[in-house]
């Protein structure tokens, strides 16, 4: 035996003078486990912050509602899905799962349970992370043009972009063949021809999603609309007070703000009235 080992010591000796066999520092091996154990952390925890960020987008938008209007809401939902959130939240745990693959741990389990465990740890960190303020703080930093919230900004941006399927904003205006609604990228004129019934029941001020499709000139047809309680679509009703204030402001006050709305008010009217088309409206009415 002991002959065996110094015949295997000869072997290694020979394999390391004619430069087989390269000796390493353990400080190189040291500083590659704490490369991967941190590139690892980094990933598993951008894993839950993006899923953290899809549950809010799903909660804040406007996505899910349009499955409450049935096979006639799925392409609006389609069309309002954040398919960037999910594709980075999966290149997330894909390189998470190939970055464990590579330690000494992958040795020890399977790497379909370590993958199983990966998963549900992310998709319960995420659930956790919504009892945070996290996903609030991105998307403030997003609307106050923040460096970190630019980062952010192509992710969520598809709650708040016009869309050809679906729309969402507060009801301000009713006419016999239009509404006008306040959205996040300004005053839309609504043709509810098709849906005149849609409007009976709501008031002014109320917050609506409807489905439908845009037409060549732009002007947004509805088939179908319903109220949207307050605890729906957050971003888009922030976004829509920003912009235009809050709807109490045309009741109580008369600051410069609540002035300008009312003028804009008028001037949609007049749209209205004078069955001006729609690019005509949005040069008369400027935003």
């Amino acid at each position: 035996m002991e002959e065996k080992n110094n015949e295997i010591r000869k072997e290694i000796l020979e394999q390391i003078k004619t430069g087989k066999v390269k000796l390493r520092s353990k400080y190189i091996f040291l500083a590659e486990k704490l490369g991967l154990g941190s590139s690892f952390v980094l990933s598993v925890l951008l894993s839950i912050l993006f899923f953290n960020l899809l549950l809010f987008y799903l909660k804040s938008a406007d996505a899910l509602v349009y499955l409450s209007f049935g096979k006639r809401g799925i392409l609006a939902f389609l069309e309002s899905f954040p398919y960037l959130l999910i594709v980075v939240f999966i290149l997330f745990v894909v390189v998470s799962g190939f970055i464990i693959s590579k330690t000494d741990f992958s040795y020890k389990k399977s790497f379909s349970f370590i993958a199983l465990g990966l998963i549900m740890f992310v998709i319960f960190s995420g659930i956790m992370a919504t009892y945070t303020n996290i996903s609030e703080e991105i998307d403030k930093r997003i609307k106050q043009n923040h460096p970190i919230g630019g980062m952010f900004r192509p992710f969520m941006n598809g709650a708040i972009m016009m869309k050809d399927r679906g729309i969402a904003g507060r009801l301000v205006e009713v006419d016999k063949d239009n509404i006008v609604l306040e959205t996040p990228h300004g005053l839309e004129v609504v043709n509810i021809r098709d849906c005149a019934n849609c409007v009976k029941d709501l008031k002014e001020g109320s917050f609506v999603v409807a489905i439908g499709e845009r037409d060549k000139a732009g002007v947004f047809k509805v088939y179908d609309l319903k109220e949207v309680g307050m605890d729906n679509m957050g971003m888009i009703k922030d976004r829509t007070m920003e912009r235009f204030g809050y709807w109490e402001c045309r009741k109580t006050s008369s600051s410069t703000l609540c002035e300008d709305m009312e003028n804009k008010k008028e001037c949609v009217r007049g749209c209205l009235e004078e069955r001006l088309t729609f690019e005509e409206c949005r040069e008369r009415c400027p935003e």
